[in-house]
């Protein structure tokens, strides 16, 4: 029974250490996804002419017009539950168990011969830019709320550069990573829309 119950801590402690190892790297990950967001917005605005500081002005956001608990909601929504849920969705039903066995089906019939592993490095990265692929136009749903097609443009552009980063984080870390890097690349964006105002 003591046998039993040191192993059951001793998994629990590795997995607990696994997940924070993932997280921290998943911090890396936002880090290098809000640096990537933040470069792909300042390039077009001075090269493209694109409104960058006006599209990040609050006032154009409208959120002079959104009360504290409506903020706090909206900011609880796109630091954290809307990572967890874009993340579950895109990186873990969709890249992890759609497209790894599809591409693998697909794969193996185009090629029998080939007997590829479903981890095979070409496969990942088919699954990463697909994924980003799917992640970036999960956002056209945008045009709903904005009428902004210079933005929501821009806003596809940066989903799939950022899509990568979450799809290569989740291929080489696991779920908290992309869960992370996704949370922490928010925060910083809606750190910088607030700094300017």
């Amino acid at each position: 029974m003591e046998r039993e119950a040191d192993y059951v801590v001793n998994n629990f402690t590795k997995i607990i250490l696994r997940k924070t190892k993932e997280a921290v790297v998943g911090v890396f990950f936002g880090l290098a996804s809000a640096g990537i967001n933040h470069g792909i917005y300042t390039l077009a605005e001075r090269y493209f002419s694109f409104p960058y500081t006006s599209l990040m002005n609050p006032n154009t956001i409208e959120m002079n017009k959104v009360t504290n608990v409506k903020f706090r909601l909206v900011l609880l929504g796109a630091t954290v539950l809307g990572p967890i849920h874009e993340e579950i969705y895109c990186r873990g039903l969709f890249q992890s168990l759609i497209l790894r066995n599809s591409l693998h089906a697909l794969t193996n019939r185009i090629s029998p011969t080939s007997n590829i592993s479903k981890d095979h490095i070409n496969l990942k990265v088919a699954r990463v830019f697909i994924g980003s692929i799917a992640f970036s136009s999960i956002h056209l749903f945008n045009l709903y709320i904005s009428k902004n097609k210079s933005l929501i443009f821009m806003q596809l552009i940066s989903t799939f550069a950022t899509g990568l980063i979450y799809g290569t984080a989740m291929e080489t870390m696991g779920s908290v990573s992309a869960i992370t890097a996704h949370s922490v690349s928010n925060s910083l964006a809606y750190a910088n829309i607030f700094r300017k105002k």
